[in-house]
């Protein structure tokens, strides 16, 4: 069985609740409304964006936040953006890193 990149990894769990880790003890949950393909900057490099929906009336800055989903966690830099048709805001991480094959063949 081929491994899946951590791009499909997330596209698997669209829909899925994640928790943002907020302060020790505090979580929020959120969820993983969309995947999207960007453009990266050269073949040996994916890039694409995570985009989570907020709950109704919580807002929050742009900072670093552990996301968690199902045992893993990772610490990402997520940005505020625009509300959502139905008012409610969202956070975005983008992800441009080196392929996983890139890297094995290095």
């Amino acid at each position: 069985m081929a491994a899946i990149t951590l791009r499909e990894r997330f596209a698997r769990a669209e829909g899925d609740p994640f928790q943002l880790l907020l302060a020790p003890g505090q979580t929020l949950d959120v969820t993983l409304q969309t995947v999207e393909e960007r453009k990266a900057m050269s073949v040996r490099y994916e890039c694409f964006s995570l985009w989570f929906l907020l709950p109704a009336e919580v807002h929050l800055p742009q900072a670093v936040y552990r996301l968690m989903h199902e045992g893993d966690c990772w610490d990402l830099l997520m940005t505020p953006t625009r509300p959502d048709e139905t008012g409610r805001q969202g956070l975005e991480a983008i992800f441009h890193r080196e392929k996983e094959s890139a890297l094995q063949t290095v």
